[in-house]
């Protein structure tokens, strides 16, 4: 989607006829969305967790709290590293203050503001 977007903004038309699509060549033109502002506080916290151990993601961090939230995550996965990335998350379980620590971003994203429309109906 984030691809198709770049595409559109830079003049070209995605399909067949332009080929597989590089977002490395768009790189430079990405101005992040209010919405993406707002979810950086959450994302520092998933690399925080993420950098606490060797060998540990922010996509891993990202379904450890979905799983201790009692939910089940169901990933999408295309390739063989990615499916190798979801196993490696259930190897190992978020400490308390891991959890805490992500709960409280959590929290801050459903404050309601009436300045962000997506927000509202969560």
């Amino acid at each position: 989607m984030a691809t198709t977007r770049y595409a559109r903004v830079a003049g070209h038309r995605p399909g067949a006829a332009q080929g597989r699509l590089r977002p490395e060549r768009y790189v430079g033109s990405f101005e992040p969305t209010p919405q993406l502002r707002l979810l950086q506080p959450a994302l520092r916290a998933l690399s925080e967790v993420a950098d606490a151990a060797p060998r540990r993601t922010e996509t891993q961090a990202a379904l450890q709290y979905v799983l201790a939230k009692g939910c089940v995550p169901l990933p999408s996965v295309t390739f063989a590293e990615t499916a190798l990335e979801v196993a490696g998350a259930i190897e190992w379980e978020l400490g308390l203050d891991e959890l805490h620590a992500l709960h409280q971003q959590a929290l801050a994203l459903h404050v309601r503001r009436p300045d962000v429309p997506w927000l509202r109906g969560l």
